[in-house]
């Protein structure tokens, strides 16, 4: 509760101070299909009234325009009172209740995605849509480990050992020309791991530890079941040959 005699925040206090643009977000979508580019206070402050009013399945700009949006608003009262989802949101649910955003960083063509799965990292690069600025899912991605910011894969290892996590996949850009984390994620597709055609393995931590390069191609399925088996392994005092060094190219 706000002291005596003080003034309770406004919802839009950040966003009348914030620089512009902003990074709109869904907790929940893939391919960027629920990351959205706010160019100004007035398009913050009708997201804002939205999310904390009728909610969003999508992000995306309405289909038919205004008429488009007119349907967007009828399916989603239909949602809210007879629960019924709104017709191609099959993968989302209604979002309400809260606003997330993240600062913009200009000067970024690409991103780096790195995923981490027990000790190893598999890294590329994904150029960013023509126009647009936004990376995932716009299917142009350079597999050239050479490429690959090593400082970022070391981000990806440290997110990975401070969140115990044994598998997470992150997305590295620059700020200030510093490599920073955008974000994180569980999910990631398990066909672009295969296409790499290596991985790192790193030894020792994620600040100083060595970064050795392991050539070929290793499926994700068969790096997960490795570390399981050899946990079972170690546990029974035995030593086994892991699956991903007799695996075949795909």
């Amino acid at each position: 509760m706000p002291a005596s005699g003080t003034t309770r925040p406004s919802r839009f206090d950040h966003c009348r101070a914030a620089t512009y643009p902003l990074v709109l977000k869904l907790a929940g979508g893939i391919t960027s299909e629920n990351v959205r580019l706010l160019k100004s206070f007035a398009e913050a402050e009708y997201w804002i009234n939205r999310m904390f009013g009728s909610g969003a399945t999508t992000l995306e700009p309405p289909v038919g325009g205004p008429r488009g949006a007119g349907r967007r608003f009828r399916e989603s009262l239909g949602y809210l009172i007879k629960g019924v989802p709104p017709r191609g949101s099959d993968r989302s649910d209604l979002q309400r209740g809260y606003v997330l955003l993240q600062e913009f960083l200009p000067g970024n063509d690409f991103d780096t995605r790195v995923t981490v799965i027990g000790k190893r990292a598999f890294g590329f690069r994904r150029m960013n849509r023509p126009g647009d600025f936004r990376a995932s899912g716009s299917g142009r991605i350079d597999f050239d480990p050479a490429k690959v910011d090593p400082q970022i894969v070391r981000l990806a290892f440290r997110a990975q050992q401070k969140l115990e996590s044994q598998s997470l996949a992150i997305d590295g850009m620059y700020w200030q020309g510093r490599p920073v984390i955008v974000e994180i994620s569980y999910y990631y597709e398990g066909w672009a791991l295969t296409e790499c055609p290596g991985h790192w393995e790193l030894h020792g931590t994620p600040e100083d530890g060595r970064l050795e390069w392991v050539p070929g191609s290793v499926r994700p399925d068969d790096a997960i079941l490795d570390d399981f088996l050899e946990e079972l392994a170690a546990s029974a005092g035995r030593r086994r040959e892991p699956l991903s060094h007799v695996s075949t190219t795909i």
